[in-house]
């Protein structure tokens, strides 16, 4: 494993050589899993993190659904299965404010018995409860979880029928399935924000008539029900991909995606329509993969991967208001590197926010932490050794960065481990 090298930056209108971003410091990187069977490039596991820095890292390690908890002591748990009948994958994970935690899967599906959607509840100071199943997950696709500051436990998916949510709670007891997506179209993809009042919004890819891709969204006042859904999309015509959805502390919302070559995004305030989308994206870039985050505030950062003209992946960003304006995008990655796709997260008080990927030719697993700010400091470290193709999850809050990433053996490619690390 490398040490960490940092290295200070500034965001404005360019970047540049700025002072230290942050007070805190990257902690010793720890092994979660030893090495198993993978595909290449390695299924990344998924990470979580709540108000009180207590960060809880998932994946699937050849059938059994696994996980590790970082304490607010700072140590990583002996990697451990979720339960033992809890086998498939991939996986979910959300954490909330009280320490309940959400683990949904799917089940591999045999001749005889179809896959399921299933999730498994852990209250606060126990276990995780009987798996209960959300969804038959024959057609399911992804899904996402979220969990309120009261233990509620929101949950979407994709199926034949679209998007799909339930909510529920450590007890056991689940409402009934309610069907966001139009159902005259199919819709994919659902992307979950959930704060801690019990607002909520999902975004989704839909099909449109002429066979073009929209984005939908829908839209749940914390106590009421899902409002009918609505496309924010703006109709271009462009093939459409990949919406993030972002939620801060009011309520205000922001939907984030590709359309066509450039990254948008929408933005509504609590109680008004959405807004038209807005390029975010240098007018002449070419996009690749986006990232999105926001903070309580409704401070909004967009992280985009383009291709230079040598073909090698550079990671650029912005920063920008719910309902605001949007800063002049700028380089974060370096010349040097071949940035993958971006990961990025904003904690929900403001203090910090983090940008990860890895550099395709170096092999590295990077993370740029940010300060906000005019303007914004970065400071970017090499975290550990990461694998072709791959991401690099990685969630902020509660003064707590965490980070956790498959990598391939370099003596096997087709064996892995699962790391986890933290800055605070």
């Amino acid at each position: 494993m490398r040490s960490v090298t940092p290295i200070c930056l500034a965001l404005g209108a360019v970047l540049s050589i700025s002072t230290p971003a942050e007070a805190g410091s990257w902690k010793r990187s720890t092994t979660l899993q030893g090495a198993f069977a993978v595909s290449s490039p390695p299924e990344a596991p998924v990470v979580a993190v709540n108000a009180r820095g207590h960060a809880v890292s998932v994946w699937a390690d050849t059938g059994d659904i696994r996980y590790s908890d970082r304490s607010a002591l700072g140590l990583w748990s002996r990697s451990a299965r979720v339960r033992t009948d809890a086998l498939g994958g991939p996986a979910a994970v959300a954490i909330g404010p009280d320490e309940t935690t959400a683990v949904a899967w799917v089940t591999v599906a045999t001749r005889y018995v179809p896959s399921k959607l299933l999730v498994s509840v852990r209250p606060p100071g126990g276990t995780f409860g009987v798996p209960f199943e959300l969804a038959p997950g024959t057609a399911v696709g992804n899904f996402d979880l979220g969990i309120t500051a009261a233990g509620a436990v929101h949950a979407v998916w994709q199926d034949a029928s679209g998007v799909e949510a339930r909510m529920g709670s450590a007890t056991g007891v689940w409402s009934a399935v309610t069907r966001l997506s139009d159902p005259a179209v199919g819709a994919a993809a659902p992307d979950l924000k959930v704060d801690d009042a019990g607002d909520a919004v999902v975004a989704w890819l839909q099909g449109a008539s002429g066979g073009a891709s929209a984005v939908g969204a829908a839209y749940l006042h914390a106590g009421g029900t899902w409002e009918p859904p609505v496309i924010v999309s703006s109709g271009s015509g462009q093939t459409l991909w990949n919406p993030i959805a972002a939620l801060d502390v009011s309520g205000d919302a922001a939907i984030g995606y590709l359309d066509g070559t450039q990254m948008v995004v929408a933005t509504r305030l609590l109680a008004g329509p959405w807004s038209a989308a807005r390029r975010v994206s240098g007018v002449s870039q070419v996009v690749y993969y986006p990232a999105l985050a926001v903070d309580d505030a409704g401070e909004l950062l967009a992280a985009w991967q383009v291709l230079d003209a040598s073909n090698n992946g550079a990671i650029w960003i912005s920063t920008g208001l719910i309902g605001g304006t949007w800063t002049t995008p700028g380089r974060l990655s370096a010349r040097t590197e071949s940035a993958g796709w971006p990961t990025a997260t904003f904690s929900r008080d403001g203090t910090v926010a983090a940008i990860a990927w890895v550099d395709d030719l170096g092999l590295s697993a990077r993370v740029a932490i940010g300060k906000p700010g005019a303007p914004w400091l970065w400071t970017k470290a090499i975290v550990g050794t990461g694998s072709w193709g791959s991401i690099v999850p990685v969630e902020a809050n509660g003064g707590v960065v965490a980070a956790s990433w498959a990598t391939q053996l370099q003596s096997n490619p087709n064996a892995a481990l699962i790391l986890g690390r933290a800055w605070e």
